[in-house]
């Protein structure tokens, strides 16, 4: 069975038909446990070698050939996760079974690579900066939205320079969008009568790809839970840092999640139930994570998320225990 897609944007189909995501890798039963097998390719079908290959508990490292093997799997369902270096990670849900043999075939989409903004103290209050092209031309033009308490729209001017002197005292997220280049969104702390300057350096957009993101009404979401819910349930891409490569379900502040909360990706995904352990912290731009969203959440917009793209399992009417959500966006 092949597996393919963009990472964890290509979930969304599978799980609308009930399918884990990357389909049922059947694996033969040796005493009661399961041998799974399987290959790692580029999205031209070249082998992708000293891939990372998670599957639950189990990981190993795929040979020249891009080739793996997983011994001693118990049957049942576990995330899988697959990161190479110069490809986005893929997360799926694979089934191990005890019936028939199978392969499991994964290809890995190409990272996009973003260039991260420089962000320095700056010399006066707020949120200011540069925004370049590729050649370190002036952008002129670009659209620079603060999200968060004081939210502003600006445009750079003909020196490609922004100014938002209203921002301070708040974690808030950037999105830089000029039309023909990839879109930058990127979190930010500013702290009260304090500055930062930021430069920015755009990446030209390939072709057949958007530029935007995540749904506008789900930046507007993301920009209100940033001004109203001061109780901090987040962590910016500064907190995340101090984590490395840990793990997300081992950074102290997200244990009191638990497993498999629903998980809302980048703003336009739902995984009703889905394993933290599979990001590691420093994969991330922003965390927020609520235990009891219609406590936590005055906005509700966690809930509309759930209700709008969840689908059977939040929408409907249906009606159940609140979920707990982890909600994370991507450093891209």
């Amino acid at each position: 069975m092949r597996t393919t897609g963009n990472g964890v944007l290509s979930l969304v189909a599978l799980l609308a038909l009930g399918i884990g995501a990357g389909g049922a890798a059947v694996a033969a039963a040796q005493g009661g446990l399961a041998l799974v097998t399987g290959r790692v390719t580029s999205r031209d079908g070249g082998p992708v070698a000293d891939a990372e290959v998670r599957l639950g508990d189990h990981g190993t490292r795929t040979d020249a050939g891009g080739a793996f093997r997983l011994s001693g799997v118990s049957p049942g369902t576990y995330p899988l996760v697959v990161r190479a270096l110069g490809f986005r990670a893929h997360r799926a849900r694979v089934t191990v079974g005890d019936r028939e043999p199978a392969r499991l075939e994964i290809a890995l989409v190409p990272a996009i690579a973003l260039l991260p903004p420089v962000i320095v103290e700056g010399t006066r209050t707020g949120v200011y900066g540069t925004v370049t092209d590729s050649a370190r031309r002036p952008a002129a033009g670009a659209t620079v939205h603060l999200m968060g308490r004081g939210a502003t729209t600006v445009k750079t001017d003909s020196l490609g320079r922004f100014s938002i002197p209203a921002a301070h005292d708040t974690d808030a997220m950037l999105r830089v969008f000029l039309p023909g280049h990839l879109e930058h969104l990127f979190s930010l702390e500013v702290p009260r009568n304090e500055g930062r300057e930021i430069a920015i350096l755009l990446t030209p957009a390939p072709r057949a790809r958007e530029t935007g993101r995540a749904d506008l009404w789900q930046l507007n979401n993301l920009s209100d839970r940033l001004r109203v819910n001061t109780d901090r349930r987040r962590l910016t891409r500064q907190d995340l840092e101090r984590y490395g490569s840990i793990r997300l379900c081992d950074v102290p502040p997200l244990r009191e999640v638990g497993p498999d909360p629903a998980v809302i990706v980048d703003g336009d995904i739902v995984l009703p139930a889905w394993d933290p352990c599979t990001w590691n912290a420093d994969e991330l731009e922003l965390v927020e994570w609520y235990t009891n969203p219609r406590l936590q959440d005055p906005t509700a917009s966690v809930a509309r998320t759930l209700a709008r793209l969840g689908g059977a399992w939040f929408g409907g009417g249906r009606r159940g225990p609140t979920p707990r959500v982890l909600l994370v966006w991507h450093r891209w």
